[in-house]
């Protein structure tokens, strides 16, 4: 063993002295990853005794497209060596800016930060060095002032937090942006007394800063602050407002992250404060929406009402480029609890009758697919004595929701229940009739015959009257008899067929290539037969015959009728119902 550790030990001492040691590196680690904490300790003790130098080696690690070596997978070896090192605190420092700037957007970036806050905090003159180092080089060091005062506070934390406070009236922005984030990232050990300074701190650059990066960092500092005390709520909301207030794109995604990820521990004061700056932002920053929808599911799942009004008032603001699909958590959310929240929803959005928000309900009642759900009006959102209001939900429903018919045709039987004016129950029982039934003679007619069972009496009359208009109107078309012009020939039939086969077999097509999951397997087209046969080839390349029994699979769609007898008609009623609006 000692001969094979002296001569892995001469191996890396002349492979650094000819300016390959990465690549020498990287094999070790490609052959030895069970073994990498081996590998690793090896490196430190030579790099520690003099014979090789990991700090400038890596300071050349570059991250090229197909370049070797893997730049992640070498990095890993810093990461896990740094924190004892025994290195210049110059050198370190330049060698993990590089690796950070190396990294680009890759998520994996910081994450050679926390090695180094370990290599800081291993020797106490390590930190009072680098803070030198990026008070004199702030263009170059600026950055890792964060990590330097974190790595401080845990040898002198009354010293190091002096000098974040200091350092957050540098004169140069770069400093002062770090100052303040690293107040979020300092562990305050539950002392109030330290906690109080950094609060007062952020309060002093709140009041005069208005960089939005640096008041993003704020934000974030402020909320981690407020974790560990949950204290000093006041202050906290005040410094929050302010900044919002004042911050644009960062600090508005700040506040969408401390929404989407605190949204269970935050107060009422806070939660107001931030739905009332968050309805600012972009729709084009669709990261910041992403952690506001996560934060917008968890209050309505908690039947928390300001995150509807929230949503709807941030759709209505953005009807033009925003729509309910961004948010897909909340759609979920509300698909999930259906009749406390979904139905809620519908009857306030319908009843206001702006697109973008009828829209929304449709896209959130088509996530059932093949299954219509049932919804009913949300009585605390409708004056059910207001005829024109009544009708104009129902009218609404159709139009929105005519492509599931039979949640069109609940709400409208929930319209009927919660009336008592004849008229206006004739008209519900008209709309019924007409488009739902007549073009959805199959699933309306079967819901409508299974609902009657269960309703009281008056509603029980008022569907068997729809059915009984709808049984006339097919007796009624059966009495004219056979007409020619609707009975094309049997060869214009075929004709037809085939070619809607062809539409439909080109539309499989192209969904093919468009599939995901089918670009990752092959596919085979049986043309008959009972069985598919296959071959699987064992280890010894042996093969074994795989009989597989084919199954039936089938599905249901029902067509409006009157796409096929009055398209035209039936698009234009449609568009009318989705198009009225009424004044409230």
């Amino acid at each position: 063993m000692g001969a094979n550790v002296d001569n892995s030990d001469e191996i890396f001492a002349t492979a650094y002295k000819e300016g390959k040691l990465l690549e020498v590196i990287h094999k070790q680690v490609r052959e030895n990853r069970d073994d990498l904490d081996s590998l690793i300790a090896e490196l430190t003790r030579l790099h520690n005794h003099g014979d090789i130098d990991l700090i400038i080696s890596f300071s050349l690690l570059k991250n090229e497209p197909n370049s070797q070596p893997d730049f992640f997978l070498m990095r890993r070896v810093l990461e896990k060596s740094l924190p004892a090192l025994d290195a210049p605190i110059a050198e370190t420092m330049s060698c993990v800016i590089n690796l950070v700037k190396e990294a680009g957007q890759d998520m994996a970036a910081g994450m050679v930060l926390p090695p180094f806050i370990d290599y800081c905090a291993a020797n106490h003159l390590r930190p009072k060095e680098a803070i030198q180092l990026i008070e004199t080089f702030p263009e170059k060091f600026a950055n890792l002032l964060p990590q330097v005062i974190i790595a401080g506070t845990r040898l002198d934390i009354e010293l190091y937090l002096g000098e974040a406070i200091r350092f957050s009236n540098h004169s140069v922005i770069e400093i002062r942006r770090s100052s303040i984030f690293s107040l979020g990232g300092i562990n305050y050990l539950e002392d109030e007394r330290l906690i109080d300074k950094a609060i007062f701190c952020l309060e002093a650059s709140v009041s005069r800063e208005t960089d939005d990066l640096l008041l993003g960092h704020l934000i974030n500092s402020t909320f981690n602050l407020w974790k560990q005390t949950k204290r000093y709520i006041e202050r906290i909301t005040h410094i929050v407002d302010k900044a919002l207030s004042q911050g644009d794109n960062y600090a508005l995604h700040s506040g969408a992250v401390a929404f989407g990820f605190d949204t269970k521990e935050l107060p009422d004061i806070l939660l107001d404060c931030l739905l009332s700056h968050l309805i600012r932002i972009k729709p084009e920053n669709k990261g910041s929406l992403e952690y506001i929808d996560y934060g917008l599911a968890e209050i309505i799942a908690n039947g928390n009402w300001r995150g509807v009004n929230f949503l709807e008032n941030l759709l209505l603001a953005n009807s033009e480029k925003l729509t309910i699909d961004t948010f897909d958590s909340v759609m979920h959310e509300c698909f999930k609890n259906q009749n406390s929240i979904l139905s809620r929803i519908m009857t306030k959005w319908f009843i206001k009758g702006d697109r973008i928000l009828c829209e929304a309900v449709r896209t959130i009642a088509g996530l059932a697919h093949e299954n219509n759900i049932q919804l009913e009006v949300e009585q605390s959102e409708i004056d059910c004595s207001t005829s024109i209001l009544v009708i104009f939900l129902a009218r609404k429903a159709v139009g929105y929701l005519f492509p599931t018919p039979v949640t069109a045709a609940s709400i409208i039987v929930s319209l009927i229940r919660c009336t008592s004016d004849n008229e206006i129950i004739q008209i519900l029982v008209d709309l019924l009739f007409e488009p739902l039934l007549i073009n959805y003679p199959g699933m309306v007619k079967d819901y409508l015959i299974k609902k009657s069972y269960d309703e009281t009496d008056k509603v029980k009359e008022s569907l068997e009257r729809a059915l009984k208009n709808f049984d006339d109107y097919l007796g009624e078309i059966k009495s004219v008899g056979i007409i020619p012009e609707l009975h094309p020939p049997q060869s214009q039939q075929e004709a037809y067929h085939r070619h809607f086969s062809q539409l439909m077999a080109d539309a499989m097509e192209n969904a093919r290539k468009d599939s995901v999951l089918l670009s990752l397997v092959s596919t085979s087209v049986l043309l008959y037969g009972r069985k598919s046969v296959d071959y699987v080839y064992n280890s010894d390349g042996q093969s074994n015959r795989m009989e597989i029994p084919l199954q039936v699979h089938s599905t249901e769609l029902e067509f409006p009728r009157l796409v096929n007898i009055d398209p035209f008609g039936l698009d234009y009623m449609l568009r009318v119902f989705r198009a009225e609006q009424v004044n409230l």
